[in-house]
């Protein structure tokens, strides 16, 4: 009976993560600066082009290959910092079985994110039998809702899953690890784990060898273990995880001096000399910082170490989608760290458990810091994707902590009774914002119409400047192929076949625009391009853009916008011109410069 429940539990949990994380049914933000709040579908994930261009040279290259980019030229060269596990493994089923291209990349995309959510719904679950209800529940919810997962679940080139599989290992299996032999294995499945991620890419592997100790300590701390019994576990945990990513990187030196006929030792050391020992400020113009004229080495990388604490950890969708709040991380430390502080001082009369799991809060914080300050460059050039260390395992164990905080205060009764309603509520959102995507699409397309119908009607007048909390601005207008490919996957603009611009003498419009300020569920305001006397034909997708929302202090669904115009529909004789219509009042209109 006990087991049946897990697993009930593990699959409910599994399937609204996969739901969030895959599609976006909750409708949360989908990335820390470029974030989508739509329903998506067939979307790769982060850094995913690394290994299309892979796929697409995988008749032409070596079975070992590494990853590959592509140059401004349309070359493709290889990326060296690591092995490039995924890309060979994709690439070898690719050969076998014929399918590739958008079938192959979107499929694999899917299953890391199934994968990853089936990894932290056991932890969850798991978790939920050890303390009760509704202590998964709550943090499978919370969980569901970390905007961070959205671009990291499907993601071909950070598989996630890998991440935290040392630490779910130890979490799920250490009970079970009672005979010598089943502890020797649980060993050899970490070290192989971590081998595993770092064949996949060193980032973040402070953290993920650091996890397992963790979640060792939750168990030790529960069954009264014994000191010396609780650091031989951490000493030996520590030790696989470091003879798998010394595995990796012996086979990595073996591929670069084989397969790419290079120094691997030499090329290891350079990227990890850049990536921890070198000044940051040398890539602060990629970090958006101020570089040789900033402050010292030091006061720059803190200041990018707190920085992460203002970065949303959960965001809440509401009224089905009509409102929207986004927690930042430090929120969710505070919480953890009160839920720290007040195991300590009632540990005599409180559950051992709860002590255990703040003790597993503290351990878990460290380990996802440990990569923040020994990758100090890393952390401080990569702020767009360095939130995802901080679930390697602090955000799981915190939402945990929360749950368990509210068992607490309702008590184990009702938290077994209330438990499901959380679930049920997301489920619910999840299935509206589903069934009324195409509504709210048909509904976006008229609006559309309704404008560009607009436009041509006061194309011989004077059209007014922005104004009224209507206007905006065209940050870029360049062609497709000038594009690097990591945005051009997030476009949408990628061939999954050749890993090259789908059109590349497309004209491609950056900018923003507002119609208001206030938060609503969709854009205030539709965009059209004209040249001379028609509309051009164009693909427009609308994000949020945090640079805008910041000043105004809310959150502007649809701030942002690219519009993508095909090659076929331009005439390079004729001007562009990008004009904005207001919602709410189609006779708003607002024409922005394009320079030209």
């Amino acid at each position: 009976m006990i087991r049946t429940a897990i697993l009930v539990r593990l699959l409910a949990y599994a399937l609204l993560l996969f739901g969030s994380w895959n599609y976006n049914l909750l409708g949360i933000p989908d990335g820390m600066f470029w974030s989508r709040t739509e329903p998506r579908c067939g979307y790769l994930g982060s850094e995913s082009n690394l290994v299309v261009c892979r796929l697409a040279r995988a008749k032409e290259v070596s079975a070992a290959y590494p990853l590959a980019g592509a140059t401004p030229e349309g070359n493709f060269v290889p990326y060296p910092s690591q092995v490039g596990l995924t890309g060979i493994g994709l690439a070898a089923i690719q050969n076998a079985t014929g399918i590739r291209g958008a079938t192959l990349c979107q499929t694999a995309a899917a299953g890391f994110a199934l994968l990853t959510a089936l990894v932290v719904a056991a932890i969850l679950a798991a978790a939920q039998h050890w303390l009760g209800a509704p202590s998964g529940d709550i943090a499978c919810v919370l969980a569901a809702s970390t905007p961070i997962f959205l671009p990291f679940a499907p993601s071909l080139y950070w598989a996630p899953w890998l991440l935290l599989a040392p630490f779910a290992l130890v979490w799920c299996f250490y009970p079970k690890a009672e005979t010598s032999v089943r502890k020797a294995m649980l060993f050899a499945a970490v070290g192989v784990a971590a081998m595993a991620k770092a064949l996949c890419g060193y980032e973040y592997i402070t953290a993920v060898i650091a996890a397992p100790v963790a979640a060792a300590w939750f168990h030790q701390h529960s069954l009264q273990q014994p000191w010396t019994l609780r650091a031989k576990w951490a000493f030996g945990l520590v030790s696989v995880g470091l003879l798998g990513f010394a595995a990796a990187m012996a086979l990595h030196v073996v591929q670069q001096e084989r397969v790419l006929g290079q120094d691997g030792i030499a090329v290891i050391r350079n990227r990890a000399i850049a990536r921890t020992a070198s000044d940051p400020q040398a890539e602060a113009a990629l970090a958006g910082g101020s570089g040789a004229m900033g402050p010292s080495r030091l006061a720059f990388a803190a200041s990018c170490f707190w920085e992460y604490f203002d970065q949303r950890a959960v965001s809440v969708a509401g009224g089905f989608g009509r409102w929207q709040k986004d927690v930042p991380l430090k929120g969710i430390c505070l919480a953890a760290l009160a839920f720290a502080i007040t195991a300590v001082l009632a540990h005599r009369r409180i559950p051992r458990e709860a002590v255990a799991l703040a003790g597993a809060v503290v351990l878990g914080f460290a380990a996802s810091v440990s990569w923040q300050i020994l990758a100090v460059n890393h952390m401080c050039v990569h702020r767009h994707l360095n939130m995802i260390v901080f679930t390697v395992p602090l955000l799981p164990l915190a939402y945990l902590a929360i749950g368990y905080a509210l068992r607490t205060v309702i008590g184990p009764t009702l938290g077994q009774r209330l438990g499901p309603v959380p679930l049920g509520l997301i489920a619910i959102v999840m299935t509206v914002n589903g069934f009324t995507d195409g509504i709210q699409r048909d509904h976006e397309s008229r609006e559309q119409s309704a404008a560009e119908a607009a436009i041509l009607q006061r194309l011989g007048e004077p059209v007014p400047a922005p104004h009224g909390g209507l206007g905006g601005a065209v940050d870029r207008v360049r062609l497709e192929n000038a594009i690097p490919d990591s945005l051009l996957t997030e476009y949408g603009l990628l061939d999954l076949h050749t890993a090259r611009p789908s059109d590349p003498t497309a004209t491609v419009i950056e900018g923003w625009a507002l119609g208001g300020f206030k938060t609503t569920a969709r854009p205030t305001t539709r965009i059209a391009i004209v040249q001379g006397t028609a509309i051009l034909p164009c693909q427009v997708l609308r994000f949020r853009r945090p640079d805008i929302e910041r000043p105004i202090g809310t959150a502007l669904p649809g701030s942002g916008f690219v519009a993508v115009i095909p090659s076929t529909s331009l005439n390079p004789a004729e001007r562009l011109r990008v004009f904005i219509v207001s919602t709410t009042d189609g006779k708003q209109i607002v024409e922005l410069a394009v320079k030209p």
